[in-house]
């Protein structure tokens, strides 16, 4: 029994059935439906295979992730309620330090890291991370792009001003893309480079071209006709790098702006 066909007969009788269900009634409702995938039972009934029961495990915590589905308590339930803790989850609190997988968690550390996001850009991250959340890594990745490009547009518009060229920046920032407009913000920025401030002027300017960089030709292939396969470890990667990059985007921001 296929994946697609099972989440199908169970999305159907979640459809069917009142609001409240259970593991074991949709458990017996596939082995009913489905003799196929189940072994009849001596007394009356039938009981799914033990190769198609973790599958349907599968779709339910997939439901769940999804917020199609979610832990009911009874009173009578409130001394036992069993869960378990997944391959997947143990690795992640073993030492998963950036918390991707807690958007909520991961969302206010960015927002207390990098108080500078506007309503815009963390609306963007914001979709990224809930993206990366539902395992859709493109899509999570094409947000990103939207979050990366909004930001770097900001800058360039609210510090062109004080570089050589302003006239040709905001020009090209209009009549462009986002890119060509940081092109020509970068050469400008190249020419003013002595009114950064010492140590940290080639790791902020690093941190913002290498990231700026990869998030945009990743988030362009990902979005491409023909995308390339993304998997988790590169979602997280460049979730995690975003931070860094705003964080000195926004701190280049601060010292092209000061008197």
């Amino acid at each position: 029994m296929d994946y697609s066909t099972l989440r199908t007969s169970i999305v159907q009788y979640l459809v069917k059935q009142r609001p409240d269900s259970s593991l074991r009634a949709i458990l017996t409702h596939i082995a009913d439906e489905h003799p196929d995938a189940s072994v009849p039972l001596p007394g009356g009934g039938r009981l799914l295979k033990h190769e198609v029961a973790p599958h349907v495990c599968e779709v339910v915590h997939e439901l769940m992730r999804c917020g199609i589905l979610g832990p009911r308590l009874r009173q009578e339930d409130q001394q036992d309620v069993p869960l378990q803790v997944t391959e997947f989850g143990r690795k992640v609190l073993a030492g998963d330090k950036d918390a991707v997988w807690d958007p909520m968690g991961f969302l206010a550390d960015i927002r207390r890291k990098v108080p500078g996001l506007m309503k815009l850009e963390r609306s963007y991250l914001e979709e990224s991370v809930r993206a990366f959340h539902l395992c859709l890594y493109r899509a999570s990745l094409v947000m990103l792009g939207g979050a990366s490009e909004a930001l770097m547009g900001r800058v360039i518009r609210e510090t062109a001003g004080r570089l050589p060229d302003a006239e040709k920046i905001q020009r090209t920032l209009a009549n462009g893309t986002i890119f060509r407009g940081f092109r020509a913000w970068r050469q400008s920025l190249d020419q003013n480079r002595p009114k950064l401030e010492g140590r940290a002027r080639e790791e902020l300017l690093q941190a913002v071209d290498h990231v700026f960089e990869i998030i945009r030709l990743c988030r362009n292939e990902a979005a491409h006709p023909k995308a390339i396969e993304v998997d988790r470890l590169e979602a997280q990667t460049l979730l995690v790098a975003f931070r860094r990059y705003a964080r000195a985007l926004l701190e280049l921001r601060r010292q092209l702006l000061k008197p």
